[in-house]
């Protein structure tokens, strides 16, 4: 019996202690394992596939998150500025030029032309791993029309791949925010 009632409170603080919380929660592997899921899903549908971000990552899916996770609420922020500065889009279209090569076309501003779109996402839905809220997460953006047009759109342009990046933030009450940003260069 005293076998048994030790195999029940194992069992027992197992579980409680392996759920995903504010102490344990591992933000860059979460983001990870988000961007190999959409692009899996991308994949089974016959869409391109897309290259993680560093630039886009540091220009607007880390602070758009870290925003919106201080304030408590969801929300997008503006991307207006950031979008439309030169030099952010040359940090964005040069980390990728100097991978895959590839010319940008410029529009009349002398600019390279290129689209952004952004899905984000809060929930305190208690998940027990990171492909449990990545299901979770995914699953919301599905079932939304807006958000799933933007992850099934096509972001490469002359056979060159579309960029993308996440951040995720969990806050102490459990709510995790969660941005993933897309980003379609239009090359020659």
């Amino acid at each position: 019996m005293k076998t048994f009632i030790t195999s029940i409170f194992l069992i027992t603080l197992n579980f409680v202690f392996s759920q995903i919380n504010s102490s344990n929660f591992d933000s860059e592997t979460f983001n990870k394992k988000l961007l190999i899921s959409l692009n899996k899903m991308r994949q089974d549908k016959g869409l391109d596939t897309l290259v993680p971000s560093i630039s886009v990552f540091n220009i607007f899916s880390k602070p758009n998150c870290v925003e919106v996770s201080n304030t408590n609420t969801l929300y997008h922020p503006s991307n207006s500025e950031r979008h439309k500065n030169s030099y952010l889009r040359s940090l964005i279209i040069d980390e990728f030029k100097n991978k895959y090569g590839g010319q940008s076309v410029l529009l009349n501003t002398g600019v390279p032309k290129m689209d952004m779109n952004e899905n984000c996402f809060r929930t305190n839905k208690k998940c027990y791993n990171y492909e449990e809220l990545v299901n979770v997460v995914i699953t919301a953006w599905t079932n939304s029309q807006p958000h799933d047009k933007i992850q099934n759109l096509v972001y490469s342009s002359s056979d060159l791949p579309g960029v993308f990046s996440c951040h995720s933030v969990m806050k102490e009450n459990g709510m995790v925010y969660v941005f993933v940003n897309y980003v379609k260069i239009y090359r020659l």
